[in-house]
């Protein structure tokens, strides 16, 4: 707990130096979104595994096939387009906890940005979901994968390595998770997002993009120490 106190103050630190970035905080709650609707139907019809790999966040998630590229883990996907971490914050027993999954794997923050929270505010939120997590599951297993740059978005790229180093830097200190460089691996040779990598809208990743980071994360999957998990979980 003292190490997500330090975590939280650090956040709360740089929003207050940063102008308008509690801004994203004071905003109203995100409304319910159909998606998520759709999922607590599917849920109240169909048998879900309990202590599977669970994928949620954005787009990124959703047009990902995880089933398939990671064919030997028993996989739940709750991913869905437009989402922000505010919204997996604010829905997580739903989205996260009831499924009591054994790994989690993040993707959230990009769509935050791109709707105009700054990055302290967005670093916050991130902050708070992590602390729910581990307050909750203790013992699961979670990766956070970085925000990836795109053409699309390449006026918000200084915003999202403001997010993307402080969470490799909570990860590093021992912030309850593992941070995965999704971000690095989409680049090209002139540093600046690889469009082979992207579908034509230059935003979403295609299956070469997914590869790339299929061929990252899987062997963090396989790691059985990796995952950010209290020393006393680890088997």
């Amino acid at each position: 707990m003292k190490r997500w106190s330090h975590w939280l103050v650090s956040a709360l630190a740089l929003a207050l130096a940063v102008p308008g970035a509690l801004s994203a905080q004071e905003a109203p709650a995100p409304k319910p979104q159909p998606e998520i609707e759709a999922f607590e139907r599917y849920d109240a019809e169909n048998s879900v595994p309990k202590g599977a790999t669970l994928f949620v966040g954005s787009s990124s998630i959703n047009y990902w096939k995880t089933a398939e590229a990671f064919p030997a883990l028993t996989v739940v996907n709750r991913g869905f387009g437009g989402s922000t971490a505010r919204e997996l914050l604010q829905y997580r027993d739903t989205l996260i906890f009831k499924y009591e999954p054994r790994t989690i794997v993040l993707y959230t923050g990009e769509n935050d940005i791109a709707e105009g929270a700054e990055p302290a505010g967005v670093i916050d939120t991130l902050g708070q979901l992590m602390k729910a997590i581990r307050a909750t599951l203790p013992c699961a297993r979670v990766f956070y994968l970085s925000i990836k740059p795109s053409m699309s978005r390449i006026e918000q790229a200084g915003r999202q390595r403001m997010v993307n180093a402080a969470m490799e830097r909570s990860a590093r200190a021992g912030g309850g998770f593992d941070y995965v460089d999704a971000a690095t691996v989409v680049l090209g040779r002139d540093g600046k997002p690889d469009d082979g990598l992207f579908m034509p809208d230059r935003l979403h990743l295609n299956e070469r993009g997914y590869r790339l980071w299929i061929d990252l994360l899987g062997p963090r999957l396989a790691d059985r120490r990796a995952g950010g998990m209290p020393a006393g979980c680890r088997t």
